[in-house]
């Protein structure tokens, strides 16, 4: 049998270059062979969460996406011919439905994202275009971004966007506070809206506080717009690894802790958030993964604490990762290549025993999906 296995890289980072990989998996065969496990071989079927290829006795079942269809347990939706064709870098489960990310790139090559809400039931919303990743808020009812000139809210319940006020509000603002300067990415803190700004030859990271227009300078750090735990309270955020150069972004540092004092951040290089959302239900661990420049990244996973980034634990799923993302405090679900047929399987881990069992093999393209 011959077999051309391709691999479609959706977004290489989740924090600056190399932060974390989510893969779009497409794997074309010759034609002469069986559909896998679990998919028919009519054409535009999606898989059934009751097929044989799905192992397990757990009542936790994993989110991801395949065959233009989300699949979340007893939950399954389409979703639309304009989102099915593009790529698709992110998945995420909110109020009412799903969050589905595209990604492109515009005429400089710089990525793009689209979001699109696709409900339980009903037609799905375009939500928009932002650059840098996005931020869900805690109650899973609203979703934060930026397009490098201006920031808004969506709101999933009423298809709503409005601005949000960054820079030209009621109070003054710190002097670097300007469009032009401004990084892709936001997030939402504990005390409001962090943002990302160059100032001089580093950069630095603001939260504002909208309603009495306060900001709150989180000093000269040089890194990326952060990833924010849900309340806030704590962060993460990528830099440049000074041991290669500017035009050969791999294996960046990633660093963090508490949002109220960056100045005492952990640091540690060659390793990244292994998702958009890394932090467990409870907020108490942090998911890491290992840092490529591009590709699928090495397989390990690393359970930390956010606080000081001490590792609790690790484990390895084998193959090549292309998600990983938690199933609840202890436990973690995977989505890995075979390293020679590129077959995608999703598998469970347990994050304690530092093992991991196969739970469903995946067809065509897969993307991991996050929970709150």
């Amino acid at each position: 049998m011959n077999r051309t296995a391709v691999v479609s890289l959706a977004a290489a980072a989740v924090l600056g270059t190399t932060g974390g990989i989510t893969l779009a998996v497409s794997t074309v065969g010759s034609g002469d062979e069986d559909p896998p496990a679990g998919r028919s071989s009519e054409p535009g079927s999606t898989p059934t969460d009751d097929d044989p290829s799905a192992k397990g006795s757990t009542d936790l079942v994993p989110l991801y996406y395949a065959d233009g269809a989300i699949h979340d347990g007893a939950r399954n939706a389409a979703v639309p011919a304009q989102v099915a064709s593009g790529t698709i870098s992110s998945l995420a489960e909110v109020d009412g439905g799903w969050l589905v990310v595209n990604v492109d790139s515009d005429t400089s090559g710089d990525p793009i994202f689209t979001g699109t809400f696709v409900p339980e039931s009903g037609e799905a919303w375009r939500i928009g275009e932002w650059r840098g990743h996005p931020d869900i808020s805690a109650e899973r009812d609203r979703v934060v971004f930026g397009n490098g000139v201006s920031w808004r809210v969506a709101t999933f319940a009423d298809r709503t966007t409005e601005p949000l006020d960054v820079i030209d509000g009621p109070g003054e603002e710190p002097p670097f506070v300007d469009v032009v300067n401004s990084l892709p990415g936001v997030a939402i803190g504990a005390g409001g809206l962090v943002t990302g700004w160059t100032a001089g030859d580093s950069s630095r990271l603001v939260e504002t506080e909208q309603d009495g227009w306060t900001h709150q300078d989180w000093g000269p750090r040089g890194v990326d717009v952060p990833l924010t735990s849900p309340d806030g309270s704590q962060a993460v955020a990528a830099y440049r690894n000074a041991d290669y150069a500017p035009e050969t972004p791999v294996g960046d540092c990633l660093t963090g802790g508490a949002s109220d004092d960056a100045g005492s951040w952990w640091k540690e290089c060659e390793v990244g958030p292994a998702s958009l959302e890394p932090w467990s239900p409870s907020g108490k661990r942090l998911l890491l993964t290992g840092t490529t420049g591009d590709g699928p990244g090495p397989s390990w996973v690393r359970v930390v604490d956010p606080a000081t980034g001490e590792k609790e634990s690790e484990f390895d799923p084998t193959g090549l990762l292309a998600g990983a993302t938690w199933a609840d405090d202890t436990t973690v679900f995977t989505l890995t290549l075979d390293d020679r047929t590129l077959a995608a399987t999703i598998k469970r881990c347990d994050t304690r025993a530092e093992r991991c069992e196969d739970v469903k093999r995946v067809p065509d393209t897969a993307v991991l999906g996050t929970r709150g």
